[in-house]
């Protein structure tokens, strides 16, 4: 296996600890794992989409917004569905907070 192959198997396992670490909610330990894929994969649409899903679970909605952008410029297409929508993101964590009942 060549060093290629190998940041490719890196990249890899990465997201999917991400995935399994998003899943049961532990977005920050998750957002940590996406960026590691990331850093072996920059071209990995999956895995920025990854990473803003977890930043928009920890209100860091700048992050989300970010990371959203780039998983559609590198062709992931749950976030190319998600774009044609035109999620207003809050600027602020608590403008949320503000619009509760």
């Amino acid at each position: 296996m060549d060093a290629a192959d190998r940041e490719k198997t890196i990249a890899e396992d990465c997201y999917r600890d991400g995935e399994r670490l998003r899943a049961s909610g532990r977005y920050a330990e998750a957002v940590a794992a996406f960026s590691r894929a990331i850093e072996c994969n920059r071209l990995s649409g999956e895995a920025y989409f990854g990473r803003g899903a977890c930043h928009y679970a920890l209100r860091h909605y700048q992050q989300a917004q970010e990371d959203f952008d780039a998983a559609t410029l590198f062709g992931c297409r749950v976030a190319q569905v998600w774009s044609r929508f035109e999620i207003k993101l809050p600027d602020e964590p608590d403008e949320m907070d503000e619009q509760a009942p």
